[in-house]
């Protein structure tokens, strides 16, 4: 039995292990470590489980096979998520493909939450030697009991329950430049808190072992004259190919928010282990911490 075949099963595995139920969410959609401290400005430069989140276009764009656990917690919710996603753009040349499970614990509104998001994504694209653009799709299913048991009786009517998708497109530019273009939750979800409609753009650019990004992601899901934007802006430096130093910015106007982020990570050719945090500059309990995991398989 080839290694990525025990691999799946052990993901797999670890899917079915995790209980069902609970009560109270964090960072509640499971977005790794990795782009939490460079302020999530990834829309142009996502790969791996990154991808999966902010843009499956950005799936295919490395060649890896990588399994990633991680652990998300939100200050404000009292809240947890424990995520693992597999994805593979290294067997086939022509296909990546990737899925992350999510089991989320908040409390919001005074009510617990609690539930499972799963994603799916697949994606390809062309390369030539100057440039490459690359395209993907993304599924999004996610299932929260919020409060009692729905009924009649005590008046609870307000699990949520949706499925959506989003599509993504990445430009790359003699692997210096990278532009990034991604439409999310684009099936309407009837919960905009937990699944806006969104626009995302985004530019990077890489010189040596330094990176620089800056997005912009619009809320469309609004009726409001002016869409809301949040921005967000990060850079990284990567030291002796194996230690990366990331610091980012976000400022929400839906939220009116503005946060300071920060992250490491240690990469080999075997394993990579990713810390990462924001820190709200307009509410001082209002903290996010992310720890992930990853393992490259041959």
């Amino acid at each position: 039995m080839s290694s990525r075949i025990v691999a799946a099963t052990a993901v797999a595995a670890i899917v079915m292990l995790v209980p069902l139920t609970s009560s109270a969410q964090s960072r509640e959609d499971g977005a790794p470590a990795v782009s939490l401290g460079s302020g999530d400005s990834v829309r142009a430069s996502a790969v791996g489980t990154s991808a999966l989140f902010f843009n499956p276009g950005g799936m295919p764009r490395v060649k890896q096979y990588a399994i990633e656990a991680g652990y998300n917690f939100l200050n404000t919710l009292g809240g947890h998520s424990f995520g693992v996603s597999m994805v593979d753009s290294a067997t086939n040349d022509a296909l990546a493909m990737g899925f992350h499970y999510n089991y989320i614990l908040s409390k919001r509104d005074g009510k617990d939450r609690d539930g499972h998001s799963l994603r799916g994504g697949l994606g390809t694209g062309y390369a030539t030697q100057d440039w490459a653009i690359y395209g993907g799709i993304g599924v999004r299913y996610t299932s929260l009991a919020v409060g009692k048991t729905d009924n009649g009786i005590n008046a609870e009517v307000d699990d949520i329950e949706f499925f959506t998708m989003d599509a993504g497109l990445v430009l790359t530019i003699s692997d210096m430049f990278r532009l990034g273009v991604v439409g999310q939750n684009l099936i309407d979800t009837k919960s905009l808190r937990d699944a806006p409609r969104t626009i995302g753009v985004g530019a990077a650019v890489q010189v040596d072992a330094f990176e620089l990004g800056v997005d912009a992601n619009v809320d469309i899901s609004t009726d409001l004259s002016t869409p809301l934007v949040s921005w967000h802006f990060g850079a990284q430096y990567l030291i002796e190919s194996m230690v990366a130093v990331r610091l980012g910015f976000v400022y929400d106007q839906g939220r009116d928010d503005k946060r300071i982020a920060g992250g490491a990570s240690y990469v080999s050719k075997l394993v990579g282990v990713d810390l990462g945090f924001q820190q709200s500059l307009d509410n001082g309990d209002d903290t996010i911490f992310s720890l992930g995991v990853r393992v490259f398989l041959p």
